[in-house]
This record gives structure tokens, sequence and C-alpha cells, in this order.
């Protein structure tokens, strides 16, 4: 016999049923949003990251490519006359301009060479093969090296001694200059820089070793330029005959004139790699 307690406990029964199963299907789509949400949260996320990477990478090229750019394009410039077959500079240090080695490397180096922009101008014609009078700027410092030319003839010396008045200073060389040179000859630092790329001391977030781009200068210091950056190949563009072509250095024959340099490098970005090249023409 039913009791009124059973008579409600069966009258509830199905309705208790109903709830039940509303809430597992709200579990259901809460679990399934939250998934759906989830899997956009991390879509955004490895978007912008890459779009971060991409940044990176972009900002990486556009700053080698202002790095590289004026040196290679200046490279052999010493000023109102050019570097050729006939003419080079007379050296009394050890490093040398000419023709020959204005730009030289190998698969994965290059070296520049040129005169500095401004240059310094000669105030006064030579009284002694040893002293020079220029103008105030760019300033110049003991152990520069210089280079004069006065479009017929051009040497390269270090400074020995320096003195500086406000509109002149008074340059002493490290040895006795052959030609004697008159009032608005050019005197320039010589910027030479010898570029590669080398381990640094560093590692990445995933324990890698960081390779960079390094320089080293006229004073044989090794400066960073740029890190993220593992591999440089460097071929340079000749002119043979009628034909204008491509060549590592070490099958460019004497005397061919280069006249531009095509440069690739690995960039690094995180976990993204990506190969850039660079076409830098040289002026004259």
């Amino acid at each position: 016999m039913f009791t009124s307690r059973n008579k409600n406990i069966i009258f509830h029964s199905p309705i208790m049923g109903i709830v039940l199963l509303e809430v597992m299907v709200a579990i259901v789509i809460s679990l399934l949003l939250l998934n759906l949400m989830l899997i956009c949260y991390l879509a955004i996320k490895h978007n912008y990251q890459r779009q971060v990477v991409f940044n990176t990478l972009q900002k990486k090229e556009a700053i080698v490519s202002r790095i590289l750019w004026k040196d290679i394009h200046l490279t052999g410039y010493i000023g109102c006359v050019s570097l050729g077959n006939e003419f080079s500079a007379l050296s009394h240090v050890q490093e040398a301009l000419s023709f020959d080695n204005k730009i030289h490397g190998d698969a994965h180096t290059f070296t520049t060479c040129h005169a500095e922009i401004p240059s310094a101008r000669l105030l006064n014609a030579m009284h002694s093969s040893s002293i020079l009078d220029v103008s105030a700027t760019p300033v110049f410092y003991k152990d520069d090296v210089l280079l004069i030319v006065d479009c017929q003839h051009a040497e390269i010396f270090t400074v020995k001694m320096l003195t500086r008045s406000k509109y002149a200073q008074h340059v002493e060389t490290n040895a006795p200059l052959q030609h004697h040179y008159s009032t608005s000859a050019e005197v320039s630092r010589l910027v030479k820089s010898f570029y590669f790329i080398a381990k640094t001391d560093r590692k990445d977030s995933n324990g890698a070793w960081v390779y960079s781009l390094y320089k080293k200068n006229i004073y044989r210091e090794n400066i960073e330029l740029l890190d993220g950056i593992s591999q440089m190949d460097v071929r340079y563009v000749i002119k043979r005959g009628d034909s204008v072509m491509q060549a590592q250095s070490s099958a460019i024959h004497a005397k061919e004139k280069v006249i531009g340099v095509s440069i690739c490098l690995l960039l690094h970005g995180y976990s993204l790699q990506s190969p850039w090249c660079l076409y830098v023409p040289l002026q004259g």
C-alpha cells in the first residue's frame, strides 16, 4: 500500500531526471565553450608570437641593411680621385688601399676600405713633410689612421701627435709624406672593416648558442653589431666582358672590376629563422 511519502517520490522522480539531464547538458556545453575559448586563445597567442617574431626579423633586416649598405657602397672611395688599375694610395702604415684590395674576402667574410665622410681640408700648403694644418672638423685623435688626397696623389699615415685650436688641428704624421700637398687637399679618417659571423658567449631560451654579425675595425677591435645571425654567404658581382655575373672571391680574375656585393644572411627570431639577401652596388 502506497503511503503519501512514496507517492511524492514517484511523482517527482521524472522531474529530477530532467533537471539532472539539463545540468549535464549545461556542463557539456560549458566545457565545449571553454575548450573553444582555449583554442581561440592559443591561436591568437600563436599568431601574436609569430607577428612579434616577424617584426623582430624585419627590424633585423633594416638594421643590417643600414649597417652594411653605406660601408659597402663607399668601399674604394678616397675623395676626388678614384682608385683604378694605375692608381693606389701610398701607405706609411700596415694598411693599404688599391684597386685590388678595396673590397675582398671569401665565401663567408668580406673586408671594406674607404675614406670616411665628411673629410677635413688642408688649410695651408705644407712647409714640412710631416706637419699638416687641417680644419677643425671632423675631429681627429692621436693614432688615428688618416688618408690625404689631392686628386693626383694619395697617402695613408698615422697621427703621431696632434694639437687643436678653435679653427684648426695641427697634425704631425708618423712618417714624412712623399708629396707636398697644397691648400684644400682632403684629409679623412681611413675606415677599414672586416665583417664575419661568430659564436657569442650567450645562449638562447632553448639552450642553443647565439651567433652574431661582427665587425673588426682598423684597430683590430671586434665589435658585435647584431645577434641572431648564424650564417653569411658572400658573392661578388663582376663585369666579365659584356656579361655581369656573380662569383666567389676565389673565382675573380686579376683586375676584374667588382661592381657590387650580394650578401645572404640567415636571421633568427625566437624559434623561427629566415634567409634574407641584400645587394649593394659599389660607388664608382
